[in-house]
């Protein structure tokens, strides 16, 4: 499907979550300024629902077939209660979510989601469930009759060998036959083709030799129009050089104009302009570079593809970069990366002139870099990590350095992912950091939401940790395991 607009006065972006207690559908730029306090889902596509429907009904069908075999037989204890329960809850769940698809509720879906996820879980889980759907698969394979009983699976794998053999040799014998016809053919058609380039190798020198000559004759022509194309090409750098060095760069009308000329996109930089700039992009990289002045005042600044250790970065970081934003996104849609020590000075004085959310994505921040980072954005709205690597085997020292904190959000994003911290297998390094800030008594009273999509961490043991380290009243938004 697609998703509805978002509802914030007059944006034209597509929303991607429903904000319950207002009832609006929100893309994520405006959920994060205008109601960072709401409680919201994030939406659904049709896809997704549709296979889930299909995942339950398959998970159906293998349990209808597991109970008949049961009831052929004295049902074990205890199964019969599972029976009973995951009946009910299949067609349960399976009438909710074809109702969600039907009246296109997708907010409603992750619950119920949820629901059949547990419930495929439990079934996974028990015992002659798990057994009864190895031997079912078995004799699938060799596609037996209808009323046939279930085979043990020694009996199946070795009637499997068998027809496997077979076919094998026959298999084989088919590929010996083809490889000689193949060679009979091949030697011929080489022979044919010899005797075809005798005939043909005197023709050939011929042309050659006519098509030198006329490369000849043709490079002399060429090198006019060449000369010419080049001529122009200079020209144009000069006006162009000559149009840039006329400009009043501290002016948005002609910052905007800079933007056009070295990139071709028409970008009009105000201050409430989103402005991305994806430094892998040598066009971009050239914007930077003719930049003299800091920038004037601008809302968002998504700063794409960070490059290592990169001495132009660094510059703009120091020298040109906005007067203020109120959001900065560093090095997002990037790929992992070491490179924080080399910006690290800069973040920390760019930090100044970002008044509401500043997220940091794709590093690797040691301990101490970590606690220069979250002292110098102690006083945004909402600061945090995202896909980032963080080492937090020790609890980390803060020494004070968060007195006086006014910070409302931080946001942890995937930072605790197998690929990265593993916080599912190791929820001690969550703990660590959450130790670590609960000693900063200023930060500690005044957080009120924490951020923890794809950390790995079951909720209960997140809202656990926080409670048990003095952020009881700490809401946890945007939750995915």
């Amino acid at each position: 499907m697609k998703f509805p607009k978002c509802q914030h006065r007059e944006c034209c972006e597509v929303s991607v979550c429903y904000l319950l207690e207002n009832e609006l559908y929100l893309c994520q730029h405006h959920r994060l300024t205008q109601y960072p306090e709401d409680d919201s889902v994030l939406l659904v596509d049709d896809s997704t629902v549709e296979m889930n429907l299909k995942t339950i009904e398959t998970c159906r069908k293998d349990f209808l077939a597991f109970t008949q075999m049961l009831n052929k037989g004295s049902i074990p204890p205890g199964e019969a209660a599972l029976i009973t329960n995951v009946e009910q809850e299949l067609i349960h769940v399976f009438d909710e979510l074809r109702k969600v698809q039907d009246a296109h509720k997708y907010y409603e879906f992750g619950h119920l989601s949820q629901m059949a996820m547990d419930i495929k879980d439990v079934l996974e889980k028990d015992p002659l469930y798990a057994k009864f759907l190895i031997a079912r698969a078995w004799n699938q394979s060799l596609a037996i009759v209808k009323g046939e009983s279930l085979k043990s699976s020694e009996l199946v794998e070795m009637e499997l060998k068998l027809k496997y053999n077979a076919t094998f040799d026959k298999i084989s014998k088919k590929s010996r036959q083809l490889r000689r016809e193949f060679k009979q053919r091949y030697q011929q058609e080489i022979e044919d083709l010899k005797s075809k380039l005798t005939l043909e190798r005197s023709t050939v020198e011929r042309l050659n030799k006519e098509l030198e000559d006329q490369s000849e004759r043709h490079t002399e022509e060429l090198k006019a129009p060449e000369q010419e194309k080049e001529n122009l090409k200079i020209n144009y750098d000069n006006i162009r050089l000559g149009l840039i060095s006329n400009l009043n760069l501290s002016e948005r009308s002609d910052l905007s104009l800079l933007y056009k000329i070295i990139t071709g996109e028409d970008k009009q930089i105000r201050s409430k302009t989103i402005l991305p700039l994806n430094l892998d992009n040598p066009k971009h990289m050239e914007f930077l570079r003719f930049l003299n002045k800091r920038m004037s005042s601008i809302h968002t600044l998504n700063l794409r593809y960070i490059p290592l250790n990169c001495r132009e970065v660094k510059t703009f970081l120091s020298t040109h970069f906005p007067n203020k934003v109120s959001v900065l996104n560093f090095n997002c849609l990037s790929s992992l990366s070491s490179c924080v020590p080399f910006y690290l000075e800069e973040l920390v004085e760019v930090s100044k002139r970002v008044t509401g959310w500043l997220f940091i994505y794709k590093f690797e921040v040691s301990q101490d870099q970590l606690v220069s980072l979250f002292s110098a954005n102690r006083h945004k709205i909402w600061f945090g990590f995202t896909d980032c690597k963080l080492s937090l085997s020790s609890v980390p020292d803060f020494e004070g350095t968060l007195a006086g904190s006014t910070m409302k959000g931080l946001s942890l994003t995937s930072c605790g992912r197998s690929s990265y911290g593993d916080w599912g297998n190791n929820e001690c390094h969550f703990e660590n950091l959450i130790a670590g800030l609960s000693k900063e008594e200023d930060f500690r009273k005044n957080l009120k939401r924490i951020r923890m999509d794809w950390c790995g961490m079951e909720e209960n043991d997140v809202e656990k940790i926080l409670v048990d380290h003095g952020f009881g009243h700490v809401k946890i938004t945007f939750y995915s395991k």
